[in-house]
């Protein structure tokens, strides 16, 4: 069954593209494990790790930067407390030395109801941050196949349930009107089987396709064009008495990957919209920014964190000096520096070597174009 040519819509105001028979699971099972110059840090970092993997098949990108930026912050402030909210009791940990430094695994599960609700929570914050009010239109195509009916349902009931606020009839037409659409997403072709019975395990099994694209009506640029296709296996005497309830599954299964990549595309694009407006804001009112990076180093080092933002304010007296999370990783972390004047990028690079005489390794180097990167 193949469904072309989109042909109705459903306007729906985003919070979360998660949460379905997809991801519905209670726990998920994990082993990680990390070296570090301490037994707990080692602990730490190898829990964060089997949370990091879970985090991103459920939020995409967004659980490399902010997301895992504050649940990393939650775990250093209460680590105990933060393994009884995200871990099953079960999960256990081993630790060796390793030279100077010690090596840990942990191995067990995470609770991923506890992680889901987090994530939720998360991108609504984001989603009321950034604009406050996203309306999302999904367009999909009728068809002669009974079970295209099945498919629809499936698809717009899985953002139902995850979180969406729908909009139907007049409402719809008035959103167009008003051009108050912020996203489009068109099912451009849903393909099924065939199905095939395994006769010795008594089980049916089939394969769904679904292409869709996702556009940001506003900006009129296509964000995400991305084919899912999953699969499905239900026990019974043959394939036409399953028939329904395997597709339903299929159905399930792929609504909530569509969602999952959906969701990432839009918070993704939200914050390049708000760093371009941030741009656009800063040129009415006559400001500069400064961009320095400090490579090797993470949001979790407080200390040199402190340091290089209390340097930078002194050598930019009235600036306004932050981490700019959307520009950072676990690996790299960018401190934004907003100036009401245009600044001197050798005397900000002379002020970071000041606090650094007795690092040999330390350098910093201006790119050219308002950027410093650190190396320690």
């Amino acid at each position: 069954m193949i469904i072309r040519a989109p042909s109705f819509a459903l306007v729906v105001g985003l919070y979360l593209a998660m949460a379905s028979p997809g991801f519905a699971q209670d726990t998920a099972p994990f082993r990680a494990s990390a070296v570090e110059p301490t037994e707990r840090q080692a602990v730490m970092e190898a829990y964060f790790q089997g949370l990091q993997g879970r985090l991103s098949a459920l939020a995409g990108a967004q659980g490399q930067t902010d997301m895992g930026a504050a649940l990393r912050a939650e775990m250093e402030r209460d680590f105990d407390g933060f393994r009884r909210r995200f871990f099953t009791a079960d999960t256990d940990q081993r630790c060796a030395p390793r030279g100077d430094r010690v090596i840990c695994e942990v191995e067990g599960s995470v609770l991923m109801g506890a992680l889901s609700t987090e994530v939720r929570n998360s991108i609504r914050t984001t989603e009321q941050t950034l604009s406050n009010s996203l309306v999302f239109a999904v367009s999909a195509a009728h068809s002669g196949d009974p079970s295209t009916p099945l498919v629809v349902d499936k698809l717009t009931g899985a953002f139902a349930a995850s979180g969406f606020k729908l909009l139907t009839g007049s409402a719809v037409n008035q959103a167009i009107e008003q051009h108050k659409i912020d996203y489009s997403l068109a099912i451009l072709e849903v393909s099924f089987g065939p199905p095939a019975y395994l006769a010795g395990e008594r089980r049916a099994e089939e394969n769904l396709s679904v292409r869709f694209a996702l556009l940001d009506v506003v900006r009129k640029l296509q964000v995400a064009v991305v084919p899912v296709v999953v699969s499905a296996s239900v026990s019974g005497p043959g394939v036409e008495p399953v028939l329904a309830e395997l597709r339903g599954e299929l159905a399930a299964k792929a609504a909530a990957e569509i969602a999952r990549q959906s969701n990432s595309a839009i918070v993704t694009t939200q914050q390049e919209k708000a760093t371009d407006q941030a741009a656009l804001d800063r040129r009415a009112k006559g400001q500069v920014l400064y961009l320095v990076q400090l490579q090797g180093v993470a949001q979790r080092d407080r200390d040199r964190l402190r340091e290089v933002r209390d340097t930078l304010s002194r050598a930019a007296p009235g600036a306004q000096v932050q981490v700019d999370p959307l520009k950072s990783s676990e690996t790299q972390v960018t401190i934004s520096v907003t100036a009401t004047s245009p600044l001197s990028v050798d005397n900000l690079i002379d002020a970071l070597y000041a606090t650094q005489s007795l690092n040999k390794s330390f350098e910093a180097i201006s790119t050219g174009t308002n950027q410093i990167k650190v190396h320690y």
